[in-house]
């Protein structure tokens, strides 16, 4: 396709006013020397916004397109618009052209969301969050479309502005598996399992490439394993030897001039670590670190243990939702540790376990692991293999070693917490942190919006299959939940 006739009529002249405004945009861009953080960040917000309503209009601009229109411009198909002299590439073009059909352009596989689309026309939802949503709609059976297509697509628009991609992500994916319960399983082909494998190269030098592709447990055990092996060494003081000759050094002398040492090594270096040690270890599977071995951890309620339709799939840490048919091989040969939770969502307590020790125990971690689902600072995303259990009340003040008195944080936040930056606490057997000035000026306290997300999923299903219209969200109320497969990290 080599046509660049400018456009006219309105559209052309929206079109030139706009490039013009941006070019002032891009110009003044250049000169933010005087303007703070703050005004910087609310700056590049608003570019953002315009970002948006420009890719807006590429969709509802790719929509137009006929078999006719395209062959008269010369383009092979509408992936062809993009890919020419506008030098996008074949996957970006593909994808803007799925999301497209999503504006309106009738493609009985792609069913328009004329709510999600208005969302995304005036910015407040980014092209990444809008294609999430098409493609939870295209995915799903041509019936549940037909029953609830509507009152879904008027659903994310309530939902969707306002979370972070992982939360929209998260909240697509339990959509899906909730509005189509026989899908829980339906990514599980047993003839996928042709398709493992595993080979190295050994060079001239020695070094040896390895590469491979496992199934979805075994790569979970080799992700456990190798987090648990790669964790970062501890930084250390290390005192500096003295150079006299004589030997004293240290020892026979004052203390020395000390130097940190730190764990420099990237995490692909510990993690190419890690596979020798584990190689190693082979011979000795009694060899544990930290007291216990690497494990799998699954978290999963008791209705997908039965396997009950509509009880969505259960999530390991190492690799994400679970198909049924792998979720029966880890019940079979896993250690199950019950946690019963007072509720779903981010309003869960766990019974206390009430141990009285320093350090909090392997199954209070599962229990604060199943409260919490990982840090509890929001937006912290740290893998369960880097968290580690804190005391509110401190041990030393007293505090005791219980599930009511503890929370997850990553080492960062840990540290973080140590030195007053962010405050925690546990309300009602809920998590709380209260952020520094930095994050919110009034520092208010905030939950973690982990299970918050999981919780409005759950709901809006629920509201679509009785085709309740969408409204706010509910707290549902209480009910046992989870039961997990334990991994551990360090106190």
């Amino acid at each position: 396709m080599t046509s660049t006739t400018p456009s006219s009529g309105r559209l052309g002249a929206a079109l030139a006013d706009a490039q013009v405004a941006l070019r002032e945009v891009v110009e003044a861009c250049g000169w933010v020397g005087a303007l703070s953080p703050a005004d910087r960040s609310g700056a590049l917000q608003e570019a953002v916004v315009l970002g948006r309503m420009v890719d807006a209009a590429v969709l509802q601009l790719m929509a137009t397109f006929s078999r006719s229109d395209l062959d008269e411009v010369g383009a092979a198909n509408p992936v062809g618009l993009l890919t020419g002299s506008a030098g996008y590439g074949p996957a970006a073009a593909k994808r803007l052209e799925l999301v497209s059909r999503a504006t309106g352009a009738g493609d009985p596989q792609q069913p328009p969301m004329p709510e999600v689309a208005a969302l995304h026309a005036a910015g407040r939802i980014s092209t990444d969050v809008f294609d999430l949503a098409a493609r939870l709609l295209r995915s799903l059976p041509r019936a549940v479309r037909r029953e609830c297509g509507d009152e879904l697509d008027r659903a994310l628009a309530q939902d969707l502005p306002g979370r972070t991609y992982a939360e929209a992500v998260q909240l697509c994916r339990e959509l899906r598996d909730l509005l189509d319960p026989k899908r829980a399983d339906g990514s599980f082909d047993p003839d996928a399992l042709e398709k493992r494998g595993l080979d190295y190269t050994v060079h001239d030098d020695g070094w040896v490439s390895v590469r491979g592709n496992l199934d979805p447990l075994n790569g979970a055990q080799f992700i456990a394993a190798t987090d648990h092996f790669s964790r970062p060494a501890p930084t250390v003081e290390a005192e500096v030897v003295d150079d006299d000759d004589t030997g004293s050094g240290p020892w026979g002398a004052e203390p020395q001039v000390a130097t940190t040492v730190r764990d420099e090594r990237t995490a692909s270096q510990r993690r190419a670590d890690a596979l020798g040690l584990i190689a190693l270890a082979a011979s000795d599977p009694a060899s544990t670190r930290g007291g216990e071995p690497p494990r799998i951890i699954v978290t999963a309620t008791p209705e997908q243990i039965r396997e009950l339709e509509g009880a969505g799939r259960a999530e390991c840490e190492q690799t994400g939702p679970l198909p049924i048919a792998v979720l029966r091989t880890v019940v079979a040969r896993g250690v199950l540790q019950a946690v019963v939770l007072s509720a779903e969502g981010a309003g869960a307590t766990v019974l206390a376990l009430g141990r009285s020790v320093r350090c909090f125990t392997p199954p209070q971690r599962r229990a604060l692991y199943a409260r919490d689902g990982g840090c509890v600072v929001p937006g912290c995303d740290a893998k369960l293999a880097w968290l580690e259990a804190h005391h509110v009340v401190e041990w030393q003040a007293g505090g005791p070693t219980d599930v009511d008195n503890g929370v997850l944080l990553c080492p960062r936040h840990h540290l973080q917490v140590g030195m007053g930056v962010w405050e925690v606490r546990v309300v009602d057997g809920v998590s709380q942190v209260r952020p520094p000035a930095t994050v919110d000026a009034l520092r208010r306290w905030l939950v973690n919006p982990r299970r918050a997300v999981r919780e409005t999923a759950r709901e809006r299903a629920q509201q679509l299959r009785l085709d309740d219209p969408p409204g706010p969200s509910a707290w549902s109320p209480p009910r046992p939940a989870a039961s997990v497969v334990p991994s551990e990290a360090p106190c």
